[in-house]
């Protein structure tokens, strides 16, 4: 999420009470599934396991639900199982950052072998690097379900991109992402449609213009290797190369 342009609800909705109770049932489960048409457990988590490394950067990190699920028992990062577990979480809500470092550390922390380094970033993913990054790479990178809750439209929230590739390791560093589109992209189902309309009219999404199109050309003139897949109104995609120019 995007502090530079918020409305009320872009920071106020994320209290405590509602990250500790309501979020992963309500927005991983029930509106994942049955609003954006692509569920949690089969089809985003599998995507997030298997591009998680041991140096991980977490944007728009919520309830730290995807890293957490990763670092339970003998943790997610496959050839690199050994080394200690790097993971930066980004996000401009103090809230999300403590209850993701919290989620982490008691379904993870004292279940793993090797220690975990946890740094919180509290910062806008539109904004240029913080002090704390500008000379960070990670081998990983996610932004699951963040897009669409940016303001400012296709190009203000599109450059987190180009951001986001400046600290992506050049050789093998992989980023990913979901979000979810915009109206058109609901033309099936019904109540997609009024859902995606009524979020975007109270300020907790903004994505009723949000494409396919757009998001595939700005990760391309970021990076050289690009993916993209579409799962209801879901569009993954994953980013290798930055380019030399960013």
């Amino acid at each position: 999420m995007s502090s530079s342009e918020k409305g009320p609800i872009s920071r106020e909705i994320y209290t405590e009470r509602l990250l500790r109770y309501i979020y992963d049932w309500l927005v991983l489960g029930f509106n994942m599934k049955y609003l954006w048409r692509c569920p949690t457990k089969s089809v985003l988590l599998p995507f997030f396991k298997e591009n998680f490394s041991a140096n991980h950067l977490d944007c728009g990190v919520a309830t730290g639900y995807f890293p957490a699920a990763c670092l339970e028992g003998s943790g997610g990062s496959k050839p690199d199982e050994e080394q200690n577990q790097r993971l930066a979480l980004l996000d401009f809500n103090p809230n999300c950052l403590r209850a993701t470092e919290r989620a982490i550390l008691s379904r993870a922390g004292g279940r793993r072998c090797r220690p975990i380094d946890i740094e919180r970033v509290e910062a806008d993913v539109t904004a240029p690097l913080s002090a704390t990054l500008q000379h960070a790479k990670f081998r990983s990178i996610s932004m699951f379900n963040l897009l669409h809750c940016v303001p400012g439209g296709a190009a203000h929230k599109l450059q987190s991109f180009r951001t986001l590739g400046r600290v992506l390791e050049p050789e093998g560093g992989v980023l990913v992402g979901c979000t979810v589109l915009g109206e058109e992209y609901a033309a099936r189902w019904w109540l997609s449609r009024l859902a995606v309309r009524h979020m975007n009219r109270v300020g907790m999404f903004h994505n009723l213009d949000d494409n396919r199109e757009d998001i595939e050309k700005a990760l391309g003139d970021a990076f050289e290797d690009v993916q993209t897949w579409l799962v209801g109104m879901t569009l993954l995609f994953k980013a290798r190369k930055p380019r030399a120019n960013l």
